[in-house]
């Protein structure tokens, strides 16, 4: 009964409380949050897409060759601080963290150093974490200035979205 009482208490946030919203601080456009959506989860559907027409209705040698520049992609060197690279990733976070609710609630943004190193953890994700948009460094939302999200191996080995994530600080 005490815990039912203590779960029904309204929280009330402290002075260093911040709630960032993406519909609050970025311009909602539905046309650029599904373009963003596009560009970041559907490089891994443009990479199957790929193979798969190049496979069926190319030629052997050609679909080789796209095999071959694939591979290319997935060992040639990222440059983390291309201005191509930097604007995408500035563009994918913002249209995406307006396109889906998120909200990103921070007990005490006083309490975050900048010359510290931090693990920030969220849920619910997926394989896919979209939410984690609100966490990356181009956002803006925390005030750290080398925000990195941990991700899986195998993004790192796959064509293209390996360069987006990148250029997104994972």
């Amino acid at each position: 009964m005490a815990e039912d009482k203590a779960e029904t208490q309204a929280f009330t946030p402290g002075p260093g409380y911040r709630q960032f919203k993406g519909r609050d601080e970025f311009p909602f456009n539905i046309l650029h949050g599904t373009l963003a959506c596009a560009i970041w989860i559907g490089s891994m559907h443009f990479n199957v897409s790929l193979l798969l027409f190049s496979f069926l209705f190319l030629p052997f040698s050609k679909f080789l060759l796209v095999v071959g520049v694939l591979l290319i992609f997935v060992v040639l060197p990222i440059d983390h601080n291309s201005k191509f690279g930097l604007r995408l990733a500035r563009y994918i976070c913002q249209h995406m963290s307006s396109y889906f609710p998120a909200t990103l609630h921070v007990e005490d943004i006083n309490d975050f150093h900048p010359g510290r190193a931090y693990v920030l953890g969220y849920a619910p994700h997926s394989v896919l974490p979209i939410g984690v948009v609100t966490l990356a460094e181009r956002t803006g939302f925390m005030p750290l200035p080398k925000l990195k999200c941990l991700t899986s191996s195998p993004v790192f080995y796959t064509p293209f979205l390996r360069h987006i994530w990148t250029w997104l600080g994972a």
